[in-house]
């Protein structure tokens, strides 16, 4: 279980990482659909910048 503990640490990482970036964009744009265009390039900045 505690083989390689570094590995696993950074995998969880990576992958929190991703899902953090992929949720950002994903916000963001539902957010230029809606014509909040401010809001959406800030949830996108921001979003990037947090994860």
């Amino acid at each position: 279980m505690y083989n390689n503990i570094g590995n696993k640490v950074k995998g969880l990482a990576i992958f929190v990482f991703v899902i953090g970036m992929v949720g950002s964009v994903i916000a963001a744009i539902v957010m230029w659909a809606n014509h909040l265009v401010g809001a959406g390039f800030g949830t996108l900045i921001g979003g990037c910048l947090s994860a």
